[in-house]
């Protein structure tokens, strides 16, 4: 029997496509979201069960199909349609079939999902309540479908009635894992600046925490901080300063560094502090993966700009945000992944795009209120809004609005959530709020 290469192809592809995910239809109208009748804490319950089903979680043997999540992406981008977090989720199950890991255990999940139904079904008479409901119910028992509120759901369900998923899932998207880079270059970059009048840099080395999000060994994805250092050497064979990304790194990592060279010019050639006969090399921690993406735009600025001034750095400060050649720090994707890499590193200040704040409540949604409590998470336009924030030696008002948010977090950790409501941290938060706008934390 001869069997053709063709065949082979549709044998083998006939499995793979079986298993790609198929994006949910959120045009077709399941339920009227602004006529539901459910508590705040209900709906964000329910909205954050929802969107965990769909990503990927610390239980391997508990892994969630395609169908599921799509399902449950639906239902959850209803609710929350300008989400940041769902918006990533979305892209990331789109773009590559994974998400960040999120660490959350299956019955934690599960456990949000059913406050979130018991909070629709006390107003069981609104019928957008129940429609919204029965969605919900499904997605629930199909993901645990021992789980121990099983009997309730099932009481629920007949109220309800089941659901029929008849036309919520788009085309299969082929993420084809060869073709994926077939455009990007990854090799080591470097950008040379014309030499100036200055006889040395201020500073031969700095360090600063990036974040970005990293492809585990088992082909997830995670949010990591790691250090990234700029050292700065004289070399007689160079005319002007050459910086060097001493590894592989792709298209859009390179384009960074020649937005960072334009915005360094522009910072410093006119008050010479530019010297001549230097390479400045940029390393990463993790030296031996191929790295890509923009959102080391902003680190990468801020240890080359704190060799020219000699600024010291903060070793507890990490930040994510690309960077553009006139000093505006622009957005980037998995941001509530990121600052999660920061609490796991030990970094207590976080700074992220100011574009990406919606991120940062999506973590209180997903996490709790104590997440945000362990950290303190600036917002920033700038660059220069960075450095206020990224030095050691930081400006009064920048250190004061941190020691106050210290002071609610000491008391939140001490007495509870519930102390939030007090006239003394309310009298708190208000001022650092007041004196830092871009505190997210607060």
């Amino acid at each position: 029997m001869k069997i053709h290469l063709v065949s082979i192809f549709f044998i083998f592809t006939g499995v793979i496509l079986a298993e790609n995910y198929r994006p949910p239809n959120m045009e077709k109208e399941l339920f009227k979201v602004k006529k539901l009748a459910i508590t705040e804490i209900g709906k964000t319950s329910l909205f954050a069960g929802l969107l965990s089903v769909a990503r990927d979680f610390d239980e391997e043997e508990n892994e969630v199909n395609f169908e599921l999540r799509s399902n449950s992406l639906a239902i959850s981008g209803r609710l929350e349609p300008k989400s940041e977090n769902f918006k990533d989720v979305h892209d990331d199950l789109k773009q590559r079939s994974r998400t960040v890991k999120q660490d959350a255990a299956k019955s934690d999940i599960y456990g949000k999902l059913y406050r979130g139904i018991r909070a629709l079904m006390r107003k069981d008479e609104n019928k957008d309540n129940l429609a919204c409901a029965s969605y919900c119910i499904d997605i629930a028992i199909r993901f645990e479908p021992e789980g121990k509120y099983q009997k309730k759901l099932e009481d629920y369900q007949e109220k309800t009635g089941k659901v029929d998923w008849k036309d919520m899932m788009k085309s299969p998207v082929y993420n084809n894992p060869w073709d994926r880079q077939s455009n990007n270059v990854f090799e080591e970059r470097r950008e040379t600046i014309p030499g100036g009048e200055a006889e040395k840099f201020a500073a031969n080395q700095r360090t600063v925490y990036g974040l970005s999000v990293r492809t585990l060994a088992n082909g997830r994805h995670a949010g990591a901080a790691a250090s990234l250092s700029a050292t700065a050497l004289r070399e007689k064979d160079i005319d002007g300063v050459e910086f060097h990304i001493d590894q592989k790194v792709g298209n859009m990592t390179g384009n960074s560094l020649e937005e960072i060279m334009k915005l360094m010019r522009v910072r410093h050639e006119e008050d010479g502090r530019i010297p001549s006969g230097y390479r400045v090399t940029i390393t990463f921690e993790d030296k031996d993966t191929l790295l890509d993406g923009p959102s080391a735009g902003t680190a990468m600025s801020i240890i080359v700009d704190s060799l020219f001034t000699g600024r010291e750095l903060d070793d507890k400060f990490a930040c994510t945000g690309a960077i553009t050649a006139d000093g505006k720090v622009t957005r980037i994707g998995g941001v509530a992944g990121k600052i999660r890499g920061a609490t796991n590193k030990g970094c207590n200040l976080v700074g992220v795009p100011h574009e990406n704040i919606k991120g940062v409540s999506d973590i209180v949604v997903l996490d709790g209120i104590k997440k945000l409590m362990a950290i303190q998470v600036f917002s920033f336009k700038t660059l220069e809004e960075a450095l206020m924030v990224a030095s050691k030696d930081k400006p009064e008002e920048v250190q004061s609005t941190i020691d106050d948010f210290k002071k609610v977090a000491d008391l939140i950790e001490a007495k509870g959530e519930e102390s939030l409501n007090t006239p003394a941290v309310i009298a708190l938060l208000e001022d650092v709020v007041k004196k830092m706008p871009n505190h997210q934390s607060a």
